[in-house]
């Protein structure tokens, strides 16, 4: 009997040691399975972190865009502006001159007066696009400037017709 009971302890020893030896490669796979969690979770936070700033980025290029778009037209409105500053002197000079010469005032200025219109007409599309850009528009009825999005103007109530922008040059 004696040599049972060792056989016994040495049997409940080896047991003890065989269970601390599972816990612990369990406790390193549940290590590693964590690890392998946590990489992932980075991993999809890194996915989602590129996807927002590549959102960002093009928001930020569309708004640059926007922005230079802006300015070119306010540089072609200002160099409309000058040239029809400039047409206005003109045909001061020429109706001056008409008068000085006895001409009919009227014929001498037609060509500078339909020049100015069509510059006119050029500054408005440009004006009418500038606000389309800021998601503007003027009130066909009262030229308020209201959204875009407006179906009515918020000034005088009149139903709007839909905008056709052609292209900024």
């Amino acid at each position: 009997m004696g040599f049972m009971k060792k056989v016994t302890k040495q049997s409940r020893e080896l047991r003890k040691v065989a269970g601390k030896k599972i816990d612990s490669v369990t406790d390193k796979s549940k290590k590693i399975i964590r690890n392998t969690k946590i990489k992932k979770n980075v991993a999809e936070l890194s996915k989602n972190v590129g996807k927002f700033a590549d959102k960002t980025f093009d928001l930020a290029k569309d708004k640059s865009n926007d922005l230079i778009n802006e300015a070119k037209i306010q540089i072609n409105v200002n160099e409309n502006v000058t040239e029809v500053k400039e047409i206005y002197e003109e045909i001061g000079t020429s109706v001056y001159d008409a008068y000085k010469k006895g001409e009919k005032v009227n014929d001498a200025f037609l060509k500078e007066c339909k020049m100015i219109e069509e510059i006119t007409k050029e500054i408005i599309e440009m004006e009418v696009k500038e606000l389309y850009l800021k998601n503007l528009r003027k009130c066909d009825n009262c030229n308020e400037i209201i959204s875009i999005e407006d179906k009515f103007c918020v000034s005088c109530g009149t139903q709007q017709k839909p905008l056709k922008i052609e292209e900024a040059k």
